[in-house]
């Protein structure tokens, strides 16, 4: 699961990300946004671990929180205090943002991952990172972006260079998230190519 936040407002309705993330940024309140976005994860972890649900849940984390290197503790003390596992939660970056400041935001990642959190690296594709960053990068899973995935169906060269990306993963030890599936016949395709799901 991912945790998206949303934000109802009282005269405009319901607000996506864009209009409001950029903002929470430049005024400083991106921290407490993640705080209290991963506070929901964490609620709902414990409400779905009592009727015996274990699933993992996603949240994201912004260009910025990839500088701050007293991130990692600050979450880990949240999830502590709510007693639970921080396996059942991964910090998702986009690739952009992990490439912005690529020293810091292994510093910062790596940190995440020695507390227990899982890290995913979001949109794989859409940007221009390179390879040899790709395994530099202490990543629990690669979410293929939509951008990789929209043509499998109709163009063999998308599915060569996304079968030959998985593969790659899967060398590195690295499961695979697909996103854009929406047709039975990119799911068969994309579920036939290794360590996907």
């Amino acid at each position: 699961c991912e945790s998206l936040v949303r934000w109802q407002h009282p005269d405009k309705g319901l607000l996506m990300p864009g209009t409001f993330i950029q903002r929470a940024e430049k005024w400083g309140l991106i921290a407490e946004l993640t705080e209290w976005v991963l506070d929901e994860a964490i609620r709902q972890s414990i409400e779905w671990s009592a009727i015996g649900v274990h699933c993992q849940i996603s949240f994201n984390l912004s260009p910025i929180q990839l500088t701050d290197l007293s991130l990692p503790d600050r979450l880990a003390d949240q999830v502590t205090a709510a007693g639970v596992d921080p396996g059942l939660l991964t910090a998702e970056v986009t690739e952009q943002a992990a490439m912005a400041d690529i020293a810091k935001a292994t510093d910062v990642l790596t940190r995440l991952r020695l507390k227990g959190f899982g890290v995913s690296l979001d949109d794989f594709g859409t940007g221009y990172s390179s390879l040899a960053e790709l395994y530099r990068l202490p990543l629990s899973e690669i979410k293929f972006g939509r951008v990789l995935i929209v043509d499998t169906d109709v163009d063999r060269d998308a599915r060569v260079v996304v079968r030959a990306l998985a593969a790659l993963a899967q060398t590195l030890g690295i499961p695979v998230c697909a996103e854009g599936v929406e047709t039975k016949e990119v799911r068969r395709r994309r579920c036939a190519a290794p360590s996907s799901r």
